[in-house]
């Protein structure tokens, strides 16, 4: 039967934003005393910004907490520092991809981690319009994706399908009838090309949506993509720590940050001064539902713009943001001068 409902958490995705606000200053609270009583790390971060978990009262308390650097504050200590659980309590680690220092970085999940990361997976997959009548292909090898999308209850191809052979992907979404694709923005057009040299054309596909993640796209590269497919390239903000931060929704004018799992943030990225709605700079999220390794203002690197806000015409009434630009280490040159306006 299929699943007509419109959103994935109805109640989440339409509450008013008073509403929305206050239900992040009270999880924002749990978050604050958990990372300081169980964490050597926030707590020598809060002690030395003068900080106690009880100071904060409201979402706005937030901008009082000191930022979490990717380097200092979590590749160079042990893991230990920042684990609120015992080791042997760990279900599951996922990893970030070792671009940026050459080393992947263990993220740890309890089993109730665990299900929070899959629920925000399939949350969303269903915001950019996957339904259960959809057969996905996933070509970024994310399997924590693949568990997102047996959450909705679409068909999925398993990563192992294909060998991980270009060629061999291409062949078994023909056959497959595969609707959904996703992948790395910079690949779909090898995709393309290859799928050609096998005598297919992408058109002929029956895929009615590509889902572009991990990678900075621009509108007229999303153009680009969308012309030469002939389907809607839509696009996901995820990070490995947290699954997806914001989804393009139908009204494709932002994306939809999911403000009910995140508290997200503009900061400049010399400064650390936080930005009005509108400018872009460094985004900055707070991941509010993972105990097993809280991250408070993590500096992400990644460049965009919160939009002013507006209620959505699909009816959502979540923040929206805009594409990422890039990263902040691409828009800077090496004395620290910005390369575009930030």
């Amino acid at each position: 039967m299929e699943d007509k409902r419109k959103y994935w958490d109805p109640e989440k995705e339409t509450m008013p934003l008073d509403k929305l606000q206050e239900l992040q200053g009270k999880r924002l609270q749990v978050l604050a005393t958990l990372a300081y009583e169980k964490t050597s790390l926030y707590r020598r971060k809060f002690d030395e910004a003068g900080i106690q978990p009880s100071d904060i009262k409201t979402v706005e308390d937030i901008r009082n907490l000191p930022l979490t650097d990717d380097v200092e504050d979590i590749r160079n200590r042990p893991l230990s520092d920042r684990l609120t659980i015992l080791p042997r309590e760990i279900e599951r680690f996922n990893s970030t991809s070792g671009t940026t220092t050459g080393m992947p970085e263990p993220i740890p999940f309890n089993k109730k981690d665990t299900d929070t990361l899959i629920d925000a997976e399939a949350q969303g997959r269903w915001t950019v319009g996957v339904r259960p009548n959809d057969t996905a292909q996933i070509l970024t090898n994310y399997d924590i994706s693949e568990m997102g999308y047996d959450r909705l209850g679409a068909t999925f191809l398993l990563l192992s399908a294909g060998r991980f052979m270009l060629d061999k992907q291409i062949m078994i979404n023909k056959t497959a009838g595969v609707t959904v694709l996703e992948h790395f923005p910079s690949q779909l057009k090898r995709f393309a090309s290859q799928a050609q040299e096998l005598g297919i054309n992408v058109n002929d596909l029956p895929l009615r949506m590509i889902i572009g993640v991990g990678e900075p796209l621009s509108n007229s590269e999303k153009i680009e993509l969308e012309e030469l497919f002939g389907a809607p390239v839509m696009t996901m903000w995820h990070m490995m720590e947290s699954g997806p931060i914001a989804a393009e929704c139908g009204a494709r004018k932002g994306l939809h940050i999911f403000s009910h799992r995140s508290i997200l943030e503009v900061v400049d990225p010399e400064t650390g001064e936080l930005l009005p709605d509108g400018e872009e700079g460094e985004l900055i999220v707070t991941p509010l539902l993972y105990e097993t390794m809280p991250l408070i203002r993590y500096r992400t690197g990644d460049v965009a713009r919160i939009l002013p806000y507006e209620p959505c015409s699909c009816g959502r009434t979540l923040p929206r943001m805009s594409l990422i630009r890039g990263r902040v280490s691409q828009i800077t040159d090496r004395k620290g001068k910005k390369k575009g306006r930030l």
